[in-house]
């Protein structure tokens, strides 16, 4: 049986992908594919970041935190952006238009109530 502190068996070579860290600017090697969604630190920052803000649930304290919120408040402006209505402008163009429909509207509707009653006068003559 195995002891849980035995190493596990070694694996192939893990692909490297070239970065550069978040924190000290310089180029570094990562097991894992960058993006944009989470910082990067080379092997000297990520020590000394885990030595010394690294909590007791293992998670790092206020590390980058302003700049994720940066990066939200980003990404939520873009979002209000896309729900906001389109060519706003086209509506303030179509509003004349609309007035006009609409008066032209009334003016038919009484042509034609002015009719219906003068056709009502001559049926009752």
């Amino acid at each position: 049986m195995r002891d849980h502190y035995d190493r596990a068996p070694s694996r192939e070579p893990r692909e490297m992908f070239d970065a550069i860290c978040d924190e000290c600017g310089r180029k570094c090697k990562v097991p894992f594919k960058p993006t944009s969604n989470k910082p990067v630190f080379c092997s000297d920052c990520f020590e000394r970041m885990q030595g010394s803000n690294q909590r007791r649930d293992g998670s790092f304290g206020d590390m980058n935190l302003q700049r994720q919120l940066d990066e939200i408040n980003y990404k939520l402006g873009k979002i209000l952006k896309m729900l906001e209505p389109k060519a706003p402008s086209v509506y303030n163009k179509l509003a004349p238009v609309k007035k006009r429909a609409q008066k032209a509207f009334e003016e038919i509707v009484a042509k034609v109530e002015d009719i219906q009653e003068s056709e009502k006068t001559e049926e009752a003559a």
